[in-house]
């Protein structure tokens, strides 16, 4: 069996030399009338649609894509069958035929870029091991029939390359460096440039992205030319910057086409130019189609028969390939128009946005965001803006209730009844009912939460099987069983559970609850300070410091429980090993962590636990309709998308789907692309050692186990942000001395009191 090297993971790349396995020239032709014309006002705009990729053994992983002289398209990838090879479409993409492959031995290389030239042949950068025990690097070059030379290199070679038209090869150093190089062998013969950050190449020039603005040279000559200030104004409008800082994708692609136009393509869209010219055209708008789906990380692009092409990385790691037609029949902009808004950014609902209005091309969404993390704004201060516009009749159509007042804007007749969009999601698919139906009254039903997250404890049985209450936590915890970071965010990860006991049936807050959540928070943080080495104390300090401004992405990944169970293996900062954690499972790749940990460590269960509460789930993208919209149809159609199974598999958002189907789905069809027992192995640096260990799915016991522990979750955590803040707030001053825990307790309950009655 050969071992294919292209399929590790975690390589160690400095920050100039994340290379995507993908890269950006290709060669085109054709007149390309439609281009543009959806900026005249005229019907007709591009539409995305998804192409097929070749059957291969395992998964297939892209580098590249071109349009052939002869007006094929050709794919570079690799998979575990046929290694590197080749792929040709003389349809579009309608259907692909294996051409070339490498020797067999490259199959043995992990490339960290490679490219093609529209003659057939390519050019890449690889390391491996070929017949001895040390890894070496090499530069590789083949030809249209897959007939390969490799030179080894005598230091590693990372970075960009870039065929001209003319078969010319320009490449970027990790450290910025740009050369012309021999396609053959890889030498380097002209240098063109230093400091860039990508580059492009447009009929004989190299173009230099840089910090300055684009900088473009002659690549026969060496010689610069002038500077092309339409193109400059357009990238870097708004300190746009280029620097590669992944090792799934880039920040931009381009290419162009025979006649010598630029195009390319960011998350904005796809814009085209003539090089010098004073015109920059947006032929594809981003915010209209996946381009703008964050979980997506772009990879190539090419353009064939008026068509674009793009290669993408999804939140899985898998390469995937989609296609920008132009439809002459469909309106050059949506017929409809919906505002989705958020207290806070959600990208999960971003990425459903764009998939909603590649299902239905005649609306077009637009996201707000009440506090956008720069601007000073609080929850309270977003909050009195939003009702304001509400009580005013406008506002947003869609509204994620995350955060905010939900029984209150009930009460005041501010949402939509959704009970009819749930009996249809739930005649398809099913609804996990104790969840989904979570605010039902006996009239309507304003909001329901599209995804939750399970609070938890896990770690040795005989102290998770203590665990009842909070009181149960803060005597067991005097065994030292918490790691010191789970310590300094147990306030965040067991509030929201926790606050759920605080309400009274007026609205207003339970002191004595209050009290005693700060009196146990208080007294695990000093009692953990009081244990710890003199310089642990000073890395507390500075970690809580940082952890005072978290965004929403943030907060989540660190009250996942997959952010501290690897502490039940490994010692923390201060020599400690966990023999408990607490936190939120969002997501089967946690609930995998567990099970996988179960298997390493003896004696190990998960239970639900949440802090002074019972049967709790945490609700995650909670949405309602504003009463007030003027598309109550077209709404209660995105609130429908968001609950259905395409969108619960789909959505890479933290939590599991409310949509029973997509629930199922996502914990019993097992997506590591085996049937049986689908593994990878990790390694973690610990303080002292190498830590391994093999992640692998949850067997079917582990997973009917969980399927019952989330139907066992009645009760919906309190997410409003405006005490939260307060509660939090005040909490870290306690702990941090500046203030006594009644203190804490009478300035929270003044500062809510003051709120409720605005």
């Amino acid at each position: 069996m050969v071992k294919r090297g292209w399929l590790r993971k975690g390589m160690g790349i400095g920050r100039k030399w994340l290379v995507a396995g993908g890269v950006v020239l290709g060669l085109a032709a054709g007149v390309l009338e439609p281009l543009g014309a959806e900026q005249t006002g005229a019907s007709g705009r591009y539409l995305e649609t998804d192409v097929s990729l070749p059957e291969v053994q395992g998964c297939l992983r892209l580098y590249d894509i071109v349009r052939m002289e002869d007006g094929r398209l050709r794919i570079l990838g690799a998979d575990e069958e046929s290694g590197v090879s080749v792929w040709d479409s003389a349809d579009g993409g309608d259907s692909w035929e294996l051409s070339a492959s490498l020797p067999e031995e490259y199959g043995n290389l992990y490339f960290t870029g490679a490219v093609l030239c529209a003659d057939g042949g390519g050019a890449g950068l690889a390391m491996g091991n070929l017949g001895s025990s040390e890894e070496s690097y090499y530069f590789v070059s083949f030809d249209a029939q897959g007939n390969a030379v490799r030179t080894e290199e005598e230091s590693p070679k990372f970075g960009q390359l870039k065929f001209l038209r003319d078969g010319s090869l320009v490449w970027m150093s990790g450290k910025g460096e740009v050369y012309s190089v021999n396609r053959e062998n890889g030498e380097n013969r002209n240098l063109l440039g230093n400091g860039a950050d990508m580059i492009a190449v447009c009929g004989g020039e190299a173009l230099l992205l840089m910090d300055s603005g684009v900088q473009r040279i002659d690549v026969a000559s060496g010689e610069p030319i002038t500077r092309d200030d339409a193109l400059e104004g357009a990238l870097f409008a708004g300190g746009a910057s280029y620097e590669i800082t992944s090792s799934n994708g880039f920040p931009i692609l381009s290419t162009e086409d025979e006649e010598g136009r630029l195009y390319y393509c960011t998350s904005e869209g796809i814009f085209s130019h003539v090089m010098g010219g004073g015109v920059m055209e947006q032929i594809v708008d981003g915010s209209l189609n996946a381009l703008s789906d964050p979980s997506r990380s772009l990879v190539a692009m090419e353009i064939a028969d008026q068509n674009f092409y793009v290669i993408y990385t999804d939140a899985d790691g898998m390469q995937k390939l989609m296609k920008f037609a132009y439809d002459p029949d469909i309106s050059s902009e949506p017929e409809k128009a919906l505002t989705v808004y958020s207290l806070e950014e959600d990208e999960g609902i971003r990425q459903m946005i764009v998939l909603f209005q590649k299902e239905c091309p005649d609306i077009f969404v637009k996201y707000e965001v009440g506090m956008s993390g720069t601007d000073g704004m609080t929850a309270s201060d977003a909050l009195r803006t939003l009702n304001t516009e509400i009580l005013s009749g406008g506002g947003p159509d869609i509204l994620i209730l995350d955060g905010m007042p939900v029984e209150s804007y009930a009460k005041k007749g501010v949402l939509t009844d959704l009970t009819g969009v749930l009996e249809e999601v739930k005649a398809e698919d099913g609804l996990l009912e104790n969840i989904a139906y979570t605010y039902q009254t006996e009239d309507t039903i304003p909001a329901v939460p599209s995804r939750f997250g399970v609070p938890v404890a896990f770690g040795e049985t005989e102290f998770v099987s203590q665990l009842s209450d909070l009181a149960s936590l803060a005597e067991i915890q005097k065994e030292d069983l918490l790691s010191i970071t789970n310590i300094l965010l147990l306030p965040d990860i067991l509030y929201s559970a926790s606050a759920v006991s605080w309400k009274e049936e007026n609205g207003a807050m339970n002191q004595e609850k209050l009290s005693e959540f700060i009196h146990v928070m208080k007294g695990i943080y000093s009692e953990m300070r009081e244990n710890v080495l003199p310089e642990t104390l000073e890395w507390i300090d500075i970690y809580r410091t940082e952890m005072k401004n978290l965004n929403q992405e943030e907060s989540f990944e660190l009250k996942d429980l997959g952010f501290y169970y690897m502490g039940l293996l490994e010692k923390d900062i201060n020599g400690h090993a966990a023999r408990l954690c607490t936190g939120t499972v969002y997501s089967i790749d946690t609930l995998s962590g567990i099970s996988s940990i179960c298997r390493q460590k003896e004696a190990c269960e998960m239970k639900a636990y949440a802090g002074q509460s019972d049967g709790v789930f945490q609700p995650v993208a909670t949405l309602g309709v504003s009463a007030a919209s003027k598309e109550q149809e077209a709404s209660l159609a995105f609130v429908k998308y968001l609950l259905s199974k395409e969108a619960g598999i789909q959505n890479d958002g933290p939590g599991f789907s409310v949509n029973a189907a997509a629930f199922s789905s996502v914990l019993y069809d097992a997506k590591w692309g085996e049937e049986d027992g689908p593994t990878y192995s990790s390694s973690y640096e610990g303080s002292d050692e190498i830590l391994r260990i093999t992640f692998s799915w949850p067997t079917q016991e582990e997973l009917e186990q969980f399927s019952e522990m989330a139907a066992g979750l009645t009760s919906c955590a309190d997410t409003q942000l405006v005490q939260q803040e307060v509660v939090l707030g005040e909490i870290q001053n306690c702990i941090g001395g500046l203030i006594s825990e009644e203190d804490a307790v009478n300035r929270i309950m003044q500062s809510m009191n003051l709120y409720l009655m605005e």
